[in-house]
């Protein structure tokens, strides 16, 4: 299976990760403590050898802020509005830092949870930025690390759920305890498909009260979750830990029924996974290329930074992209009408000399008949002859039409000077038509031939105001059935699916009048 190539360059406090992934394959990664002119030709060999592949920059700094909010049930465009207004409350605006937000709609408690989001700048961030902006692979944004974990978070709870025998419910909790090299311990909590928390802490593995001290600090962060979640339970807490083996060794005697650890080396997790280079099993000690390759995987992305010049280059892109369609388009539609040219020409040839064949035979027939009567001879056709027949059917149609009309006591003209009451409510008549149903031209008698008029048009109004217009229909609807009272005067039902907020200066209808003899 084909997958698509993507780098990812993982920015910490410690150093900088750059991969490149091709599905759940690293094919190549590469840890630089910081940028220079001295790593920069590896770095640049490797992105013009994999042009056409897009790079994420994803931060896994210290320096960050998350800021929860809870907005009241508006509708989605309301809400980004209110949420961009108060982006700039929630951080410092001389504060230099990318700054943006995401939210989810709580529709059981009915509102809006948002979660504003800053990371700082820092120089070896924009360094960064300013040289892959040279590359010719496309950059398409800034992600935070912890955000976009959830990715992971995902993946490793349905590979471990059923192992582990996790039993979920509404108010379940989960906690990720992973180091990384760029970083160190981070500790990232999720609840409802977004992030709660997220903290760097600095252990010191060394300490013989390690395993003590590790255990009061996650109890705290616990009992912080508890101050959140005021229905939380312990159990309710899943607590996942993706350590060294001798970290985890430290910490598997902990015995404290408010924490239920459950326990993975970060090869453990890459091989349920089937991340394939990320970890080797002597050096498995870190989770950033793990995480970097589900966010990489992952079809949707949480929340993008970005600054002047990627969004220049984002919207230079969109154009020329339009162009592309509208030129892709264009060329197709000169081409459907270049073949329907074709097409249609040597359609004509045929049609033609089908249409002289026939303009000869119909002229020759309508001699014949226009020969016999000045002579005063029309009973010589040969009414036998089905040609003949239906030739003289053709002729008589509209002279027996009219006479129909007259004999039933229809007069177009009275009927129309009658019709003419639907102006005085603003009516535009569109068409107007009638119809014989059950006429034959060869019948003697029509009496029991009745004629069915059909009106289409729209009922305007100036004001926009949709009462109005049913007014106006109520009261044309009324005049109708008064002016017309020989017939069955039908409407066309009016469209329930209307939306009362907006502006309707016409309305359409359709309008049958048929004989109350039918």
């Amino acid at each position: 299976m084909l997958h698509k190539r993507i780098f990812t360059v993982s920015i910490g406090d410690y150093g900088t990760i750059v991969a490149l992934h091709n599905g759940k394959n690293i094919q190549n990664k590469i840890l630089i403590a910081s940028i220079s002119d001295e790593n920069k030709p590896q770095l640049e060999s490797l992105f013009n050898q994999n042009k056409a592949a897009p790079i994420y920059i994803i931060l896994d700094t210290t320096n960050q802020n998350y800021k929860k909010k809870t907005y009241p049930p508006v509708s989605q465009s309301d809400f980004h509005k209110i949420v961009k207004r108060d982006l700039n409350k929630e951080f410092s605006p001389i504060e230099k830092s990318f700054q943006s937000y995401y939210g989810i709609k709580d529709k059981t408690q009915n509102k809006w949870e948002c979660t504003f989001v800053s990371a700082a700048h820092s120089p070896e961030i924009d360094k960064w930025i300013e040289f892959l902006l040279t590359v010719p692979n496309p950059l398409i944004g800034i992600y935070v690390l912890p955000v976009e974990t959830g990715a992971m978070a995902k993946e490793v709870f349905e590979a471990i759920k059923a192992e582990q025998n996790i039993k979920t419910n509404e108010n379940t909790v989960l906690s990720f305890v992973m180091q990384n090299k760029i970083s160190g311990v981070r500790q990232v909590v999720f609840a409802n498909n977004s992030i709660v928390f997220t903290r760097v802490v600095n252990y010191n593995f060394d300490d013989p009260q390690f395993a003590h001290l590790f255990e009061q600090d996650i109890f705290r962060a616990n009992e912080y979750l508890k101050m959140i979640f005021p229905k939380l339970k312990a159990q309710d807490v899943v607590i996942i830990n993706l350590l060294s083996d001798d970290i985890l060794d430290k910490i598997k005697h902990i015995d404290n029924r408010e924490l239920s650890f459950i326990n993975y080396s970060p090869y453990q997790i890459a091989e349920k996974l089937n991340i394939t280079n990320a970890v080797s099993s002597n050096s498995g000690n870190f989770s950033d290329i793990i995480i970097a390759n589900c966010f990489a995987n992952s079809t949707k992305k949480v929340l993008k930074f970005s600054n002047s010049k990627i969004t220049m280059l984002d919207r230079l892109k969109l154009v020329l992209k339009s162009i592309f369609v509208i030129d892709a388009i264009a060329i197709s539609i000169v081409l459907m009408i270049l073949v329907k040219i074709i097409l249609q020409q040597y359609q004509s040839k045929g049609k033609i000399s089908e249409m002289i064949s026939e303009r000869t035979s119909l002229a020759q027939r309508l001699q014949s008949i226009s020969n016999a009567a000045l002579d005063d001879n029309v009973k010589k056709i040969d009414k036998n002859d089905p040609a003949n027949d239906d030739l003289a059917n053709e002729i008589i149609d509209f002279g027996k039409v009219d006479e129909v009309l007259s004999t039933v006591n229809v007069n177009i003209s009275g009927f129309l000077n009658r019709l003419a009451v639907v102006k005085k409510y603003d009516v535009t008549v569109l068409s107007f038509g009638y119809s014989l149903p059950g006429y034959n031209p060869k019948a003697e008698e029509f009496a029991s031939i009745h004629p069915e008029f059909k009106i289409s048009g729209e009922i305007s109004d100036k004001s926009g105001d949709i009462e109005i217009l049913f007014k106006k229909f109520d009261a044309l609807n009324l005049e109708t059935k008064n002016k017309f009272t020989e017939y069955n005067v039908n409407y066309s039902e009016i469209s329930k699916n209307i939306d009362f907020g907006k502006k309707y200066y016409s309305f359409p209808f359709d309008l049958t009048l048929k004989n109350k003899g039918q």
